[in-house]
């Protein structure tokens, strides 16, 4: 009877190891871009409630985009909560034209690493001066990350509905 070594040699274990980290090379981009998109995406979708929203709500009440009493300002937590109550902004949950937003664990003023803001003719701050028709905008957080590679960088809604952005799709997540 011959005895037969079970095991492995050093070459072998180098090939697994190698197509190992050829894998993680390529797959861990891959996995982080496809969640950037994805925290995007559902950005996006707050936003567009949040126009679609003030859209509502200023048909309604029949307010112009830059009237007085018009909803806008940067969108937080508290604005929806009772130190927002009496305020255009708080009135768009209190209505039911606008579900509650999920923000994110540690701040009032975030989902997803994104910041929002409901825009009218008075109100220019962050990226509601993107374009003259604009509802609601978004930009990210903190400046330079993914996409959102300047501070200027951001999306906004228009009057139409339209989403619309200035920064890269492609650029890297990284």
């Amino acid at each position: 009877m011959r005895n037969k070594k079970l095991g492995f040699t050093l070459i072998e274990l180098l090939v697994v190891v190698v197509i190992v980290v050829l894998v993680v090379v390529f797959a861990v981009p891959s996995f982080k871009k496809a969640q950037e998109n994805s925290k995007n995406q559902r950005a996006q979708a707050v936003l567009l409630d949040i126009a679609g929203a003030v859209k509502n709500f200023r048909v309604y009440e029949e307010v112009p985009k830059g009237g007085s009493t018009a909803a806008f300002g940067p969108v937080t937590q508290g604005t929806f909560a009772g130190s927002g109550e009496g305020s255009a902004l708080y009135q768009l949950v209190k209505d039911n034209l606008l579900k509650p937003i999920p923000w994110d664990q540690h701040t009032d003023r975030q989902y997803n690493g994104y910041i929002f803001y409901v825009c009218s003719d008075s109100f220019a701050d962050g990226c509601c001066g993107a374009a003259a028709d604009t509802v609601a905008a978004m930009q990210a957080a903190v400046a330079g990350t993914g996409r959102f590679n300047s501070s200027s960088a951001c999306a906004w809604v228009n009057e139409q509905g339209d989403i619309k952005n200035n920064y890269d799709p492609e650029a890297s997540i990284l």
